[in-house]
């Protein structure tokens, strides 16, 4: 076991984390809707709508899962008591122990700057080099406008320094249960961070809907 109690397999890999190195962007998958439909979408949240038909993406299968904002708390992958989970998982939504599984997306932890960061696999070594990549992508919108997430653009191969009321797109690795074609899309808010706890309290909400965008609260229509 590691400092804190924590299992060895996850953190052998964060010295290599927290030698920070930009890394190419993830360009991955194409937009299954257009600019103009991400627009409306903004100002259709605003005023309580739904989008029509028009800009649901017909490839993809009717969203069958309601978006709901949830409240995460992460402990450090380091010197945190062995009970409190330090991993984010958007295929389930929830947070995991990275003790005891590498189904993850992102993990929380302080580096020996005492900066708090959240990690992506990808610069954890536990995601393949040639993969489409789970990532975060820092937003200056307010949590209830983030309306659509970005297919693109995510910080996957470095580290990443979170404050509190910071904001970010999320994205997830390809999913099995996406026939491994899709990734699901998400978003938080930074809540508080606990310097004593080693704690860190998000509010989060994922679409898990494979390959759809919309990031406002109930049934998505593309």
């Amino acid at each position: 076991m590691g400092p804190g109690g924590r299992g060895t397999t996850p953190i052998a890999v964060i010295g290599r984390a927290f030698r920070s190195r930009p890394g190419p962007r993830n360009r991955g998958l194409p937009r299954p809707r257009s600019r103009v439909c991400e627009t409306l979408a903004h100002f259709a949240s605003g005023l309580g709508l739904a989008l029509g038909a028009a800009c649901t993406n017909p490839s993809l299968a009717p969203a069958v899962i309601s978006n709901t904002v949830d409240t995460v708390t992460l402990g450090g992958v380091t010197n945190t008591a062995l009970d409190v989970p330090s991993g984010f998982s958007l295929e389930t939504s929830q947070a995991v122990f990275t003790y005891a599984t590498a189904n993850f997306d992102f993990l929380y932890d302080v580096d020996p700057g005492r900066r708090t960061v959240f990690l992506p696999t990808g610069i954890l070594g536990l995601t393949d080099t040639a993969s489409f990549k789970p990532g975060l992508l820092k937003s200056t919108e307010a949590f209830d406008s983030m309306v659509s997430a970005p297919a693109d653009g995510y910080e996957t191969l470095d580290t990443i320094v979170v404050s509190p009321a910071d904001r970010y797109y999320l994205r997830s690795g390809l999913l099995t249960s996406c026939s491994g074609t899709l990734p699901f899309y998400g978003k938080l808010e930074v809540l508080n961070i606990d310097t004593v706890a080693n704690t860190i309290q998000f509010q989060v909400l994922v679409d898990r809907n494979c390959g759809y965008h919309g990031l406002v609260p109930g049934l998505p229509s593309g």
